[in-house]
């Protein structure tokens, strides 16, 4: 019985989100998604050449 709830919440939480999400997307752009992915790409790569 746990097991069905905790996968009824999930899923439902997990479609929130989403559909959050795409709400989102809609009126905004990706523009502060891609600085922080180069931002963080450089820190990983940087990180890694220093090791």
């Amino acid at each position: 019985m746990a097991l069905a709830t905790s996968r009824s919440v999930s899923f439902l939480v997990a479609a929130a989100v989403i559909e959050w999400r795409m709400r989102y997307l809609r009126g905004h752009s990706f523009m502060p998604f891609g600085w922080y992915r180069i931002a963080l790409g450089s820190l990983v790569l940087g990180w890694w050449l220093a090791q």
